[in-house]
C-alpha cells in the first residue's frame, strides 16, 4: 500500500466520516432495537418452556406443596405462599388455624365412630353373657 493510502490514518479519518454525535445516536438505537429484540425472543422461549413444562396441574400441585410446607411452619416457604397467593401473615395463619381445626374435627368424628363400635361390641358382649349357654346332655357323667 503507498503511504498514504491506509484508510486507518489520521488523515483519512479527518478527511472522511466522522463518529459524530448524529451517528452515535444512530448506532445506540440502532444496538438498543438489536437489544430489546433479542431479549423479547428470549422471554417467548422461556415463556414457551415453561409452559410446557408447568401445565396448570402441575402449578397446582407445586402451589398445594409450597402451601401445605407453609402451614407447618417453614418461614421461607410462608414467605413465598404470601407473596404468590397475594396474602398477608395473619389471613395464612387464620388458614393454619382452620386446618388445625379441621384436623380436630376429623379426628374428633373418628374417636366417635370407634366408640360406637366398641359400646356396640360391649352390648353383643353383654348379650352372650346374659343368655346361657345350652350344654349338651349326652348322658355321660
Amino acid at each position: 500500500m503507498p503511504k498514504g493510502d491506509n484508510p486507518n490514518s489520521r488523515a483519512n479519518l479527518k478527511a472522511g466520516r466522522q463518529f459524530d454525535e448524529e451517528i452515535a445516536k444512530k448506532a445506540a438505537k440502532k444496538s438498543a432495537e438489536k437489544r430489546s429484540a433479542k431479549k423479547k425472543l428470549m422471554e417467548e422461549v422461556n415463556r414457551e418452556l415453561v409452559e410446557e413444562v408447568f401445565t396448570e396441574e402441575s402449578r397446582k400441585a407445586v402451589l398445594l406443596k409450597i402451601q401445605e410446607l407453609a402451614l407447618e411452619g417453614n418461614p421461607e416457604m410462608t414467605k413465598l405462599f404470601a407473596k404468590i397467593t397475594g396474602m398477608d401473615k395473619t389471613s395464612l395463619e387464620v388458614t393454619k388455624a382452620k386446618k388445625d381445626i379441621t384436623k380436630t374435627e376429623k379426628e374428633t368424628k373418628r374417636i366417635e365412630s370407634d366408640t360406637k363400635r366398641i359400646d356396640m361390641e360391649t352390648e353383643l358382649l353383654k348379650q352372650k353373657l346374659a343368655t346361657p349357654e345350652e350344654t349338651a346332655d349326652d348322658g355321660f357323667i
